[in-house]
């Protein structure tokens, strides 16, 4: 689908690209790419860090396009989501030499000068939205009796409002359905007053989940020695 998005097929041997910021700048997600890189089933992928794309000005000797910095045309993009890289932060990918690299990359998919492929998770799996459609559908056919099972054991009751833990008295938690490592959470009671938030605010404009509220465990340590 990816080559047919750009007018190609296998056997124009294609350039395709799988990106992400460099070792220093991102270790795990580097770590991570360079792992999905030797797992792909195809020779021609190279691995090109996301600063180092280029997009070189419309002339008779290059076509307007994506390009590696060896001015390769780059065909298909991969660029693999990652928890503090989401892709919904692609808009805010600049490159060092101030280039705004996420804003032309859609410009290009639009125009089909360039397919980009992330795996569903980037889109999918992102959503908290996820947790409250599995909470919601675990008494119906669609899970095992080990699964719903494993369902009420290991997940917090999701919603898409608050109503059923004001109903109950029941503490819950506000979370934005794209927030990460944190961010935009809020704590109330069971009568729907704010207990604590979360410093950090950058995902208001989303949608919000609402989930019931479990204290941390308490564990008991020994120092030896």
């Amino acid at each position: 689908m990816a080559l047919k998005h750009v007018g190609k097929e296998k056997r124009d041997n294609p350039k395709i690209v799988i990106t992400s910021f460099r070792e220093d700048d991102d270790f795990e997600e580097y770590c991570n790419v360079q792992t999905i890189k030797n797992l792909i089933p195809y020779d021609n992928v190279e691995y090109v860090p996301i600063t180092d794309l280029i997009f070189p000005k419309s002339t008779n000797e290059y076509e307007r396009g994506l390009y590696t910095s060896s001015l390769e045309k780059i065909d298909v993009l991969y660029r693999p989501a990652h928890p503090a890289h989401p892709i919904d932060f692609l808009i805010y990918d600049v490159a060092t030499d101030g280039n705004r690299i996420g804003l032309h990359l859609l410009d290009l998919v639009k125009d089909h000068k360039l397919a980009i492929i992330n795996p569903p998770v980037s889109y999918f799996l992102q959503s908290k939205v996820l947790m409250m459609l599995i909470w919601g559908c675990r008494e119906s056919e669609m899970f095992t009796k080990e699964e719903r099972h494993a369902i009420e054991k290991y997940m917090l009751p999701t919603y898409l409002t608050e109503s059923e833990f004001l109903k109950n008295k029941m503490p819950y938690v506000k979370k934005s359905v794209y927030s990460r490592e944190g961010n935009t959470i809020e704590i109330y009671d069971g009568n729907g007053r704010a207990l604590n938030a979360s410093g950090y605010r950058h995902y208001e404009d989303n949608q919000y989940i609402y989930q019931k509220y479990i204290n941390l465990p308490e564990i008991d340590t020994v120092n030896i020695g």
